[in-house]
């Protein structure tokens, strides 16, 4: 190897590592960032906003639906009166573009 080779080799290692120091300093996420994406108990006020989501969803599992209206005559009678709307011309495919 010549020596502009070993130049360019030495340049270029030095070069990542400089990238990614400076990769680390400014994106590593301190440890009290770490530890709270890590952390397993729940502080009082998490715990209650978790048993109260709990209770809700319990609600909602005892939460019963009466169909029986789906079979009344009156239901059946209803009619579908929706208008079909016609197809339109579009206008300009750009209107701010000038004339």
């Amino acid at each position: 190897m010549n020596k502009d080779t070993i130049k360019n080799i030495i340049i270029a290692v030095v070069l990542l590592l400089v990238i990614f120091g400076t990769y680390s300093f400014f994106f590593k996420k301190s440890p009290e960032e770490e530890a709270a994406l890590v952390r397993e108990t729940a502080t009082p006020a998490e715990s209650a906003v978790v048993r109260e989501f709990l209770a809700l969803l319990g609600t909602l599992n005892r939460l019963t639906l009466d169909t029986s209206i789906f079979g009344s005559p009156l239901f059946k009678s209803l009619r579908d009166e929706s208008v079909e709307l016609a197809p339109q011309t579009q206008g300009r495919e750009n209107p701010f573009a000038p004339l």
